[in-house]
């Protein structure tokens, strides 16, 4: 778990017009998925959050300008209706109600994708050996949400991953693996020089940070079909149908996005930007060639 304040969300509802009878307001929060568990469709949203704030009146007349605030700590555990589980990580859509005392509902606001819970794995480079001393990233960090679907193949749901499941896989194969593919690809003589840069310019430069997505919208970068050069890679089905596990899908498009980096680093190192297609994408047959080659020799 991160220091509390950073799994506080603070949600301001203002300028309410509050009746001589009162107003009832009520904080709805749920997951923008169903849970994959049951299927995955919106009639399966896991509820994280239901909170109800009555405001009395007793000046007789309407009050203006109120406020209220609702304080919304994600702990390690939720009580969902009758079901105690892990907080999902996913993205959050809320529903916002004012309702009077004649129970009629006098306003109602939603929002979808309203914010992102997700969780993150962080491992040093430097302490493991994997990060060249001349320069490169200091640790790894994987984003992911145990709401979306890891699966080998999209139409196969016995290649689905329960929700309950993602973490174990995350800390014990995939990280792992991970970590044993920089260490390869630095043994046959890449590196990562100290003019590289990560990718993602409004993170820490010292991070070499790989988003596990849906498939589809992702907050850190694009949802590719299988991956993106910054690197993002599809958990989702995706190219991983084409290979015997998983892990063997994301190792494969993770070898070749890592590739990418070492070949930005080169660009940058002899004076480049780090786009390693090159201008009018002149390079790219080059570039994604030998990306394409380093999984087969990889694995």
């Amino acid at each position: 778990m991160t220091n509390a304040n950073e799994r506080t969300l603070h949600i301001t509802v203002n300028n309410l017009e509050v009746p001589p009878m009162g107003l009832t307001v009520s904080l709805r929060l749920e997951t923008q998925h169903g849970d994959p568990d049951l299927g995955g469709d919106s009639n399966n949203r896991i509820l994280v959050w239901n909170e109800t704030r009555r405001i009395d009146n007793s000046e007789g007349t309407t009050q203006s300008d109120v406020m209220v605030v609702f304080k919304v700590e994600f702990g390690e555990l939720i009580q969902s209706g009758s079901r105690t589980m892990t907080t999902p990580t996913d993205y959050y859509r809320y529903d916002v109600t004012l309702v009077d005392e004649a129970t009629i509902t006098q306003q109602a606001i939603s929002q979808e994708y309203a914010l992102l819970v997700e969780n993150q794995s962080i491992a040093k480079l430097s302490a493991s050996g994997e990060a060249a001393e001349n320069g490169g990233p200091g640790e790894i960090t994987l984003y992911y949400c145990d709401m979306f679907p890891f699966q080998r193949d999209a139409r196969d749901a016995s290649t689905k991953l329960s929700r309950e499941d993602i973490p174990g896989f995350i800390q014990t194969q995939l990280l792992p693996k991970m970590l044993t593919a920089i260490r390869d690809q630095v043994s046959w003589g890449f590196y990562w020089d100290k003019a590289w840069t990560n990718p993602r310019v409004e993170e820490d430069p010292n991070r070499l940070s790989i988003a596990l997505t849906d498939g589809r919208t992702w907050f850190h970068d694009p949802a590719p079909v299988r991956g993106h050069s910054n690197i993002s890679i599809n958990v989702n089905g995706g190219n991983n149908k084409d290979y015997d596990t998983l892990t063997d899908g994301l190792m494969s498009t993770f070898h070749h996005e890592l590739f990418h980096t070492f070949q930005r680093s080169i660009h940058q190192a002899m004076g480049g930007n780090g786009d390693v297609s090159g201008k009018d994408n002149a390079w790219r047959f080059f570039s994604e060639g030998t990306a394409s080659l380093i999984p087969s020799i990889a694995q």
